[in-house]
């Protein structure tokens, strides 16, 4: 018989989509609180909380789109241009 079978399977889990990130921030707006806000868009309250943070720092409740860095540039790589 295998382990696996007979171990119970962790929580789920819930992929934050873009709507609930702006329900989140609508809710926010208005005033109610995490726990709230996480029972209406369901998600856990320390996700929301997260939500929130991201919204006062950046002003959206979007995560932030990194753009890539230039790449360090070697000695042998110079000397192939």
């Amino acid at each position: 018989m295998n382990n696996t079978e007979t171990k119970p399977k962790r929580g789920s889990y819930t992929k934050v989509t873009e709507k609930m990130r702006w329900g989140a921030y609508w809710f926010n707006k208005e005033g109610c609180n995490n726990t709230t806000i996480g029972k209406k868009v369901w998600l856990a309250r320390e996700i929301v909380r997260d939500i929130v943070k991201t919204i006062e720092e950046t002003n959206t409740p979007l995560p932030l789109k990194f753009t890539d860095r230039s790449k360090k540039t070697n000695f042998r790589s110079l000397r192939q241009f």
